[in-house]
């Protein structure tokens, strides 16, 4: 029995799909007890529904059990099972109480005028009942025992078991079968964004270029013929379409940041800051800044966006500055419970007030006029992009003044 029982569960093991299962479990089952048939009833108990119905393909000339529905079933021996999650040993030649007369007569013509000997047995996982599992021995056969009802509630919860693999291994194929289809979606979807970008700023950009082009070389030429009210007006048109041009190229990068796929590695952020500070070499001149700047770490970020994050992080230190020359630090500090470090750029600029600090992030925002402190108002928006897609956080802490 031991043996009957072990090969058993190795046969039930081994299939991908919900029938496969059950077909290697009742053809396992009949061997292992010897029985002239075995049948699982796979159910929806809410639904009052048969789910599954296999039977053994060992003996297939005692007949099989088609046509049969759930009430069909709720009447018998499995029904009794169902309702009260109690395995049913029947013995032959005694009228069973706990199936209905239609359902004796359909077992007598079945296992013969004794009834045979019916076994069966719930099927559970965890707890939930899936179904149940019958055992028949015709009239003239060995009877079934304690041992043969142990063995078939093993290999039943075992199937139980197995069931639930193939269910949830199905449901993780169907989501990432469906995920896979939503990320190429997302992919074109991101394509045809960047495309249209692309092709709307070399669009806008042109125009814009060609108009500024043509002002500024009207100036050069009969700037000294045009009253002074008119230059004045010419350089408003000029500094107009120059504001446009960084606008359009902002929104691109915006976009770009949304759209592009990362690629993310091992990046030594120290290098990323020293090549910034290299081109940031002519505003931190203007600024008289002083920057200084800890050891700073290796971080598994997309180089490219990580150095758009500080250079308009110090960008924005340099430009929102006091009468007095701009100190800026940057240091890493790291945090080991979540596995990420924290990065802060720390200036002696003209501070934020509390109120004004989350608006800083969100597209467009200014807390001051152009004439006071040039800019698009996407910097800091960008910034928070970049960083969100890489899975943190940004914030600001200051005071006025500070």
């Amino acid at each position: 029995r031991t043996q009957a029982l072990y090969d058993a569960s190795r046969a039930i093991v081994s299939p991908q799909q919900v029938e496969d299962v059950l077909q290697a479990f009742v053809d396992s089952a009949a061997l292992a007890l010897g029985a002239d048939f075995v049948r699982v009833n796979i159910v929806d108990m809410e639904k009052r529904q048969l789910r599954y119905v296999v039977w053994d393909a060992i003996n297939p000339k005692l007949g099989t059990p088609e046509g049969q529905t759930f009430a069909d079933l709720w009447e018998g021996l499995a029904g009794w099972v169902l309702r009260t999650g109690k395995p049913v040993l029947s013995p032959p030649g005694v009228a069973d109480p706990r199936e209905s007369p239609a359902v004796r007569q359909r077992r007598l013509a079945f296992t013969g005028p004794l009834g045979g000997c019916v076994l069966v047995v719930p099927m559970r996982y965890r707890g939930r009942l899936l179904g149940t599992v019958t055992a028949i021995n015709r009239d003239g056969n060995p009877t079934f025992g304690a041992e043969d009802m142990d063995m078939l509630m093993a290999l039943a919860n075992q199937a139980g078991v197995m069931l639930e693999n193939v269910r949830l291994r199905a449901e993780t194929e169907a989501r990432a079968a469906d995920l896979a289809v939503q990320a190429q979606a997302l992919a074109r979807s991101n394509a045809d964004l960047e495309q249209f970008a692309y092709v709307a700023s070399h669009d806008l950009q042109e125009p814009l270029r060609v108009v500024s082009s043509f002002l500024q070389l009207f100036m050069r030429r009969y700037g000294d013929q045009v009253p002074e009210e008119g230059l004045f007006f010419l350089e408003q048109a000029v500094d107009g379409a120059q504001r446009m041009q960084q606008l359009i190229q902002d929104l691109l990068a915006y976009s770009r940041v949304q759209t592009r796929a990362q690629e993310r590695r091992p990046v030594p952020s120290g290098e990323v800051l020293a090549y910034t500070l290299l081109g940031l070499e002519h505003a931190i001149a203007e600024a008289g800044a002083e920057i200084s700047y800890d050891a700073l770490p290796v971080v598994y970020v997309d180089e490219t966006q990580f150095g758009q994050l500080l250079q308009n992080l110090l960008s924005n230190a340099l430009k929102f500055r006091g009468e007095t020359p701009a100190r800026i630090h940057i240091r890493a500090q790291a945090l080991e419970e979540e596995d990420m470090w924290l990065f802060s750029v720390q200036d002696n600029g003209i501070g934020i007030p509390k109120e004004h600090q989350k608006r800083i992030f969100q597209m467009f925002q200014r807390l001051h006029t152009r004439e006071e402190y040039p800019g698009t108002g996407l910097g800091l928006a960008l910034c928070k992009k970049i960083v969100e897609r890489h899975g943190g956080q940004i914030w600001v802490e200051s005071e006025p003044g500070q």
